[in-house]
């Protein structure tokens, strides 16, 4: 098509051919602006619906926000502006927050169009760095010394008329000239803060600040994001405990009148405590609320919320379950993320308790502590939880996927399902068919299942997966070391040889109780370059005439995120062969053939391999499986470089051997 032709093409049909690009395709939008003035018209709306701003330092602050406000004002788009972002370690304490490794990205897309993921306000809290950078104790007068510094964004708030969302991810205070720009010109915004805080509770002796009494009540705040803290963290010179749940609770109870999202996150320390009351505020808020006091305490009505963590002693019990249920409506709820461990008797709670009727979103990590044996009942009550949420159309699990019937949890209204299995478990086959009886509309698909070096096995879960009728993105999370059977230890007998091993194979390994040829095999399975990717990805869409799949991610399993499985750690050797990679297919409806194929994290990875570069010496792990490495991997030449030796081995249906 020509600029000619765009000409004639009405504004209204322009707009719409924008939406369209806007949610499907950013990149496109840009280049559609840049077609003429018309397209670039039409454009300007989303183009300017979000836009970041990367704070570390005043002179940038004001000089990022001018650039903004000479687009805004060029493009007349001050009204487009929907979504303000700002992120970055803010203008306090800079040399302290700068270590914090959130940060490190900078400024790479403070001033892009794009959205990235992360930033998405349903995916926001999937990301587990958003949790990393804790809400720093600063003493709380210091937001007052440096609010000045903020003026020039208080200056561009002012000027977006049409702003929805402010999203506040600093790991200080938010300013208080930002907060009465929102209530005197926008008082409609609402107000995200990712690192929430009551920092003046903290001091000894407690003095609330009047400021962020202020904040904590603003009828603006509607969502927050905490990293809880054990009541006794910051117990040390100037600071004194404070119960944080029970601030929150208290907030959400009524002091916040339109909070909607809390997000807890369990760090290092201990965060909650399974016996603890959460009910009231610690004694110190008592006197410190008076003019609070007298408002009548009902319940919340939290449509979002997230308890994150991990470990026995951060467990989610039925008390902590009952305190939250009698500060807001559970029936309020449309998500609810539980990424703690849940504890037994909290379980037989949302069986039988608690009633959730209209969750739309339902995340859980069924992983029983270790003081309970009685794992069929507590899979059974999850499994009849779960299965009574007929109206769900996003289901998370973590941990004992196995143990629950598939066909008694999928319900079919499921458009994304995400299974993450503890301890080695796997999906198979027959499971995959589970999912396409049971879910007849799913579009997003995640599951962790087993490399097996591209055998028989391997190749019918890929055909079995292109089955499923409307799935468009899937995304599978790579397993590469064969279970070990139950009842052998690590520090135990071997596991038996396989056939095909030869003398070298059947050597005792550095890990224990795999032979050599097992982590052989793991090696080989991790190789994964681009021609495997895309040769997976042809495998999957070719099952079916009509495939509908439209994204392929592969990754390999976090030792992080499945703590009970069986990960060889390969040093040098996970960074170069287990690359993460994306498969698509071209945009353009007359070229859905064509394949896009696109390594993902090679930022991440080309910094720890220039890292690594500067040393001479391998780390122990990797010097441990060179001579695995070599034995698959011959020297192309007398001294050639490792990483340029590897390659993947091509999928067959019998296997490489």
């Amino acid at each position: 098509m020509t600029t000619l032709d765009w000409d004639i093409i009405p504004y209204d049909v322009m707009v719409i051919i924008c939406e369209l690009l806007y949610n499907t395709h950013l990149s496109s939008l840009a280049k559609f602006a840049r077609s003429n003035k018309a397209c670039y018209a039409a454009a300007t709306t989303f183009l300017f619906r979000t836009i970041k701003v990367f704070v570390h330092d005043q002179r940038h602050l004001q000089q990022d926000v001018q650039d903004y406000l000479r687009r805004l004002d060029r493009d007349n788009a001050f009204r487009h502006v929907r979504r303000l972002l700002i992120y970055g370690p803010g203008l306090t304490h800079i040399k302290q927050i700068r270590r914090i490794d959130h940060y490190d990205s900078n400024k790479e897309y403070s001033m892009s169009p794009q959205i990235r993921e992360d930033d998405d306000s349903d995916n926001r809290f999937t990301n587990n760095l958003v949790h990393k950078a804790k809400t720093l104790p600063f003493p709380a007068a210091l937001i007052h010394k440096t609010d000045q510094r903020w003026h020039p964004m208080a200056d561009l708030i002012r000027r977006l008329p049409s702003l929805e969302d402010l999203v506040y991810r600093g790991p200080n205070q938010f300013p208080p000239c930002l907060l009465q720009v929102l209530h005197e010109h926008r008082p409609t915004c609402r107000l995200h803060i990712d690192h929430f805080g009551i920092r003046s509770l903290l001091q000894q002796p407690p003095t609330l600040d009047p400021y962020e009494l202020m904040l904590a009540t603003s009828p603006c705040l509607y969502s927050i994001n905490l990293e809880v803290q054990d009541p006794s963290a910051y117990h040390g010179e100037g600071f004194m405990p404070v119960d944080q749940v029970g601030i929150v609770l208290r907030l959400v109870a009524g002091l916040a009148p339109n909070l909607k999202e809390a997000h807890l996150f369990c760090g290092s320390n201990r965060g909650w405590d399974p016996n603890q009351e959460h009910s009231s505020f610690h004694p110190p808020w008592e006197h410190l609320l008076k003019d609070k006091a007298d408002r009548p305490q009902g319940k919340g009505s939290l449509s979002y919320l997230q308890l994150w963590g991990s470990g026995d002693e951060r467990l989610v019990t039925a008390r902590i379950l009952h305190d939250w249920s009698t500060h807001t409506d559970f029936t309020s709820l449309r998500t609810l993320r539980i990424n703690n461990i849940i504890s037994e008797d909290a379980m037989e709670a949302l069986e039988h308790t608690h009633k959730f009727p209209f969750i739309k979103t339902l995340s859980l990590t069924l992983q029983m502590p270790s003081a309970d044996p009685d794992m069929r009942r507590y899979c059974r009550q999850a499994s009849v939880f779960v299965g009574n949420l007929r109206g769900l159309e996003t289901l998370e699990i973590r941990g004992y996927v196995h143990a629950i019937p598939l066909v008694r949890i999928l319900g079919h209204k499921l458009r994304t399902l995400r299974l993450w299995p503890f301890s080695g478990e796997h999906l198979v086959p027959q499971d995959i068919t589970n999912i396409r009886e049971q879910c007849p509309f799913l579009t997003n698909l995640t599951l962790t299942m087993h490399r097996s070096m591209g055998d028989a096995d391997e190749m019918a879960m890929y055909r079995e997966l292109g089955t499923l009728p409307k799935v468009e993105h899937l995304s599978l999370e790579m397993d590469t070391l064969r279970r070990h059977p139950i009842g052998t230890s690590w520090g135990g007998r071997r596991l038996p040889a396989d056939p095909s091993f030869d003398d070298f194979d059947k050597a005792r390994s550095h890990i224990s109780p795999y032979l050599q040829g097992h982590i052989r095999e793991a090696v080989i399975n991790s190789a994964m370059d681009g021609a495997l990717a895309r040769a997976i990805f042809e495998t999957i869409s070719g099952a079916k005439g009509d495939s509908t799949l439209q994204k392929l991610e592969i990754r390999f399993v976090n030792p992080e995120r499945y703590p009970g499985m069986s990960v060889v750690n390969m040093g040098e050797y996970s960074i170069a062969l287990g690359r993460p990679w994306q498969v698509k297919r071209s945009l353009r409806n007359d070229s859905q053939h064509i394949l896009i194929t696109q390594e993902l994290d090679v930022w991440h990875r080309e910094r720890i391999e220039h890292k690594a570069s500067k040393s001479f010496v391998l780390d122990r792990d990797t010097t441990k499986l060179k001579p695995i490495f070599r034995r698959i991997w011959p020297e192309k030449w007398k001294g050639s470089p490792w990483r340029e030796d590897w390659h993947s081995f091509p999928l067959s249906t019998s296997g490489l051997q």
